[in-house]
């Protein structure tokens, strides 16, 4: 990665089981390496009543067998990645509210990022555009067609 290559965003999902709301883990990864599959997550990790952001570099997104895709909600220019994990950890994080977690706070990071100008999350870039895109990927994934990652690299 270099300092002025731009780092695709993307709302990635991941397969969760037990949840009473939810069968779909969302994170936030910019890519590091297209062609790695490389990225840097930011995700809400822990219960309702223990929610915290984690950051993690991975070296393959699709390595995690619960991975199911994503969708490109922006890019970021590789040497403003250490300003996004900033703006991130700026999002509040709502403890012990059974309506709020990883979907919401990502929704609300997008929110937070576009509103502000930092010009990350593309124009038009919207909760029900994001959900009907994710289904769309899990469709895809169900039957073995290319996810974000793979497109990526076209």
């Amino acid at each position: 990665m270099t300092g002025g290559s731009r780092l695709p965003l993307l709302v990635v999902q991941y397969a969760i089981s037990g949840n009473t709301r939810r069968t779909e883990h969302w994170a936030l990864a910019a890519v590091t390496d297209i062609d790695q599959s490389s990225a840097r997550i930011f995700h809400m990790k822990g219960n309702t009543d223990t929610f915290a952001l984690d950051v993690l570099d991975v070296p393959n997104i699709t390595k995690s067998r619960s991975y199911r895709g994503g969708f490109q909600v922006g890019e970021i220019s590789g040497s403003r990645l250490h300003d996004l994990e900033l703006w991130v950890t700026q999002i509040p994080v709502h403890r012990n509210n059974p309506k709020w977690d990883c979907q919401t706070w990502v929704i609300e990071m997008l929110r937070e990022m576009h509103m502000d100008g930092r010009a990350v999350v593309y124009d038009g870039v919207s909760e029900s555009g994001i959900r009907k895109a994710l289904e769309e990927e899990m469709a895809n994934d169900e039957v073995g067609y290319e996810l974000v990652d793979e497109r990526l690299k076209n």
